[in-house]
């Protein structure tokens, strides 16, 4: 219910299919992209609940299922039967001719669990069935939610990168959780943890547990902040017990190689949005060209780890960039390559005419 203007989005994509030059209406497929908990998989099983299809089929294969099982079980819930001895080739053809004649909703939840640390698919089968998905027309849709976007749809126009909730949504959820707190402490709160749907319902059970649900109450126990109660909620994500939001940023963190993990934490002293130039500096090896930075920086957006925003700067996401800071001890000489790129952009005296002009100033004596 808090998600409206998502709702709202990806039900106006659902109503325009893209249509080729010669008139074939393309594979409808729509991505839900961001960090764990922060509400892929509700917000998408709001939408199977209430999008009106001919058939419809959930699959969440966080488990890894081969992909016989997956394709079995679709094919039976859109309501056709399976031949056996099972051939995988038929198989594909089988489900995607289904697709194909019916109007079909088709989900596949955790898509990630299927992709290796390069974003690509583990299993070959599954490769097979998205790519002939994406070369034919249907009649069907596709929701895929998922932490990395995988290479196969980077040219997938229809995709959302969902972030934290909006501060209204935030403040309404906790009241739903029955929080208790002035206007203003449930607001910081909220923006403390940049609207993450799960951090939220986490330490709403902390709070009951320990302070009877009274968000005043942290700050009376010293824990300043809500610092205390951040990383000590914890609760049950997908299947894991204990899961602590700790636990969810480093599985994201964990996918990257060793030059990537250090290139973004680099990045994470950056506390505007930077362009490929500014992340250059920060790039440990010789000099790169633009594109290679940019490409690099993108693959950071496909991991849901950076946004990209509307100017084509890159931002972190703001629970992830404390996660690093805060795990991080030494960034020193990070800062130093921060001063010397905003040393070299520094804006002449007389051309100040408003506070964003002197900008590099301040984040000079900053760092």
């Amino acid at each position: 219910v808090e998600r409206k203007e998502e709702i709202e989005t990806i039900k106006a994509w659902l109503n325009n299919p893209q249509v080729t030059t010669v008139g074939i209406t393309q594979a409808n497929t729509l991505g839900i992209q961001g960090l764990g908990g922060v509400g892929k998989s509700t917000l998408a099983a709001y939408l199977y609940h209430v999008l009106d299809f001919e058939a419809k089929f959930w699959a969440d294969v966080r488990l890894k299922p081969d992909f016989t099982v997956f394709a079995e079980q679709a094919i039976k819930a859109l309501g056709s039967k399976v031949s056996y001895p099972i051939d995988v080739t038929q198989l594909i053809n089988n489900l995607l001719g289904l697709l194909s004649q019916r109007r079909c909703f088709l989900v596949v939840n955790n898509l990630e669990t299927l992709l290796d640390n390069n974003r690509n698919w583990q299993d070959e089968n599954y490769q097979r069935f998205f790519s002939c998905w994406q070369q034919q027309g249907t009649n069907s849709t596709l929701l895929i939610t998922t932490q990395d976007k995988p290479k196969s749809f980077q040219g997938s126009k229809q995709w959302y990168p969902l972030g934290g909730m909006k501060l209204a949504e935030g403040v309404s959820l906790l009241n739903k959780l029955a929080v208790q707190g002035t206007i203003e402490e449930l607001e910081a709160f909220v923006k403390y943890v940049n609207g993450h749907p799960l951090t939220i319902k986490l330490v709403a059970g902390y709070l009951s547990e320990y302070c009877d649900r009274q968000l005043s109450q942290v700050e009376t126990l010293g824990l300043e902040q809500f610092e205390l109660a951040y990383q000590e909620a914890k609760g049950s994500h997908r299947n894991k017990e204990g899961a602590r939001l700790s636990w969810i940023i480093q599985q994201h963190l964990a996918r990257l190689n060793v030059e990537q993990q250090v290139f973004l934490t680099n990045l994470s002293v950056y506390r505007l949005p930077f362009n490929w130039e500014a992340a250059s500096y920060m790039w440990m090896e010789t000099e790169e060209k633009p594109f290679v930075i940019q490409k690099k920086l993108q693959e950071f957006c496909n991991r849901s780890l950076l946004i990209k925003t509307k100017d084509g700067k890159f931002q972190f996401e703001s629970l992830v960039q404390k996660f690093i800071l805060q795990q991080t001890h030494n960034l020193t000489d990070a800062h130093k390559k921060v001063i010397e790129y905003y040393k070299a952009n520094l804006k002449d005296e007389s051309s100040w005419q408003v506070l964003e002009d002197v900008a590099e100033h301040l984040e000079v004596v900053y760092h």
